[in-house]
Formats: C-alpha cells, structure tokens, sequence
C-alpha cells in the first residue's frame, strides 16, 4: 500500500518536472521573438508621402531599431528609427516641427519625415556620416575652451530651436553629438517616444532620475554642460546627486575662464532654478566666454628654434639643461576616464526634486540617432 502511494507521488512529481522543463524551454525561445520581429531586408514601410524599402539593420537600441532604408520614390538612401507607436497626436507635432528645422540652418540632424504605419511609429532621417563626439574626445584628447565652444555652438543652438518649438531631447550626450571629416556638428537621438528615457550616468540631470515631464527644457541644459565638461577634460562628471562645486572646480583646472566656469556650475546646478531656463539661455554666455579666450596657438617647430639657436652658439659656449624639479618629474599620468569623487551625502536630492520644475506644452522625448 506504502509503496503503491510512494510510486504514485513519484510519478506525479516526474510529470510536474518535465513539465516545468518544456515550459522552461518555451520561455527561452520566446526570449528571442525580438530577434523574429525585425524587419526583413527587402520589406517596405509605407508612409503617406512614401514608400521606404528596407536595406538593412544598423542598430538595436533601447527605444527601438535602426534602418538603413531607401527611399522607393525617391531613389536615395536613408535612415529609419522604428519604435513603439507613440500617441498619433505627438507624432503628428514631431512631424511638423521637425520638417519646419530642416528648412532652417539648425545643426540637428535632418528629420524628413515621422508616422504611424500599423503598430510602430517611424522617423526617417537624412545620413549623416561621421564619429561621434565621444570618439573625437577619446582618440583626440580633450579640446581647448575655443575648440569646444566652436563645436557645442550649434548642438546649444539646435537644442535651442527644440525647446523654442515645445520639445525636450532627454538624451543629449557625446554619443547622440556627430561630426564629419569637414567639422560639421549635429544633434542626433530624437525619439518618438514622449518620455524620458532611462537616464545616463554623468549625462542625465537629477530630476530624471524621478520622471522629468514631457517639457524641461532645464534638462537638457544639464545633459548640454556635462558634454561641454566632457569635451574639455575627457572625463564623464560623476552622477548628477554627488555633483559639487568642488568637483567642478577641481575638473575645470586654474585655466578655464571665469564665465565658462560660471555657466557650467549653473548648468550643472542640482537646483533646477539655478540653471539656465532653455539652450537659449547658455547660448547668450557664449559671446562673453568667447572673448575672455586668447585665440589657440600651435605650437612652432622645435627644429627652427634650435637651428637658430646654434647658429649663435659658439664652441666655448656651455648650455645647460634646465633642472628638472620634483614635482616635474613625478607627476603620474591620469588614464582614468571617469572622475571618482570621495562620498558625499546624497540628502540634497529631495531638495532638488522638491523645487519647482519648468513645466510647459507636452513634447516629445529623445533616445538613440
């Protein structure tokens, strides 16, 4: 009897095992149905102005996947962000706006087109070609204060006719910045989405982290100057609650001018009132940043200057090196590409997040080019 109740339960348990295996199974390959959903290449998106042909897959990111498409009609070849369909309504503002900046000299990159096609909301893009803004800084080293002014003038700009127009980016960093061969700059990473994406460390204001709404322009006044602070030291500022005056100071160095370190430290301000309003804001400081900068100077060949030196040297003349001092000759090599600040208390954030926060039309949000 004992062991007929044994064997029973131990075949009701084998049962239930190679049950929750298959249906372990079932679950992994659902993990792939992504994979299964993009499109074909070959397989064609109709808008109500066009037929765009898909030519290949770019990128997955977060937000959605990026095309290489081709315009049928038109014969040229194109970029095509796919996403989850957005209200009809915000993509029909998208639209509108974005199609009125491409006629207009805004270093942003040129969307033609946004539209719903079935469940997915699409933006079509001209190409661009170039690094991004990362890889200049990364292969290049940090650039002078004239440099980065000279490059973030029109991203400032671009981002400036955004908010002018009711939207937000949400995602402006070195990465969503691209620049040619011929140092032209744009502003990528527009989204469909209508909401703050997932925030970046070193890159992302402190009230995003809590859900910024639709329309703050003051976020992305922070994203702005964080890209700046990149640009000229190569490092990624700490995330946005451990920020501090001090930090700043200590990663802007003696040499950045007084209006540029004034700008940055309002713009990375954890006080939302203490930022800039919009883009247009940091853009008035550019002028009286620029002309506090001594123009940048290459450096002159050693070659002539020691050619000419010898030729005033005589033989008996004795010239001696230069002492190297201590310090000289000690100082390490900084290959840390992110700043590490000591602990700080993060009690400061509920103040942040309890002050006001500017708060307008309903836009639309940014993720990845």
């Amino acid at each position: 009897m004992w062991m007929k109740c044994i064997g029973k339960i131990l075949r009701l348990w084998m049962k239930n095992v190679i049950f929750v295996g298959n249906a372990h199974q079932h679950i992994t390959t659902m993990g792939n149905i992504n994979e299964n959903k993009l499109l074909a290449v070959g397989a064609v998106v109709r808008s109500p102005r066009e037929k765009y042909e898909v030519t290949g897959v770019i990128k997955v990111t977060e937000s959605g996947v990026i095309y290489e498409v081709r315009a049928v009609d038109a014969g040229v070849g194109l970029i095509m962000k796919e996403c989850d369909a957005a209200d009809p309504d915000l993509v029909a503002s998208v639209d509108r706006i974005f199609r009125q900046l491409a006629s207009e000299d805004v270093s942003a990159v040129k969307v033609t087109e946004a539209f719903i096609d079935g469940a997915k909301g699409y933006m079509v893009m001209e190409r661009f070609d170039g690094k991004t803004l990362r890889e200049l800084v990364d292969t290049g080293g940090p650039l002078s204060q004239r440099r980065m002014l000279e490059l973030m003038r029109g991203v400032v700009k671009a981002a400036g006719a955004l908010h002018a127009s009711g939207m937000t980016h949400f995602g402006i960093s070195p990465d969503n910045i691209l620049v040619d061969g011929d140092g032209d700059v744009m502003l990528a990473g527009v989204s469909l989405s209508g909401s703050a994406r997932r925030p970046a460390a070193g890159f992302s204001a402190i009230e995003q982290y809590a859900g910024a709404p639709r329309f703050s322009p003051v976020t992305d006044v922070y994203s702005l100057a964080a890209t700046m602070l990149f640009c000229l030291t190569g490092k990624t500022i700490p995330a946005a609650a451990e920020v501090t005056d001090a930090i700043l100071d200590e990663m802007l160095g003696a040499d950045t001018v007084a209006p540029l370190r004034d700008l940055l430290k309002r713009s990375l301000s954890f006080r939302i009132a203490e930022r800039p309003a919009s883009a247009g804001g940091m853009l008035a400081a550019f002028d009286e940043i620029e002309a506090r900068l001594q123009p940048d100077v290459a450096p002159q060949p050693e070659i002539a200057a020691i050619s000419s030196m010898a030729d005033d040297v005589s033989e008996d003349t004795v010239v001696s090196e230069p002492a190297m001092t201590e310090d000289e000759s000690t100082v390490p090599e900084d290959d840390e590409d992110v700043y590490v600040p000591q602990a700080l208390s993060i009690t400061h954030k509920a103040e942040a997040l309890a002050s006001g926060q500017t708060k307008g039309a309903a836009g639309a949000a940014a993720g990845e080019p």
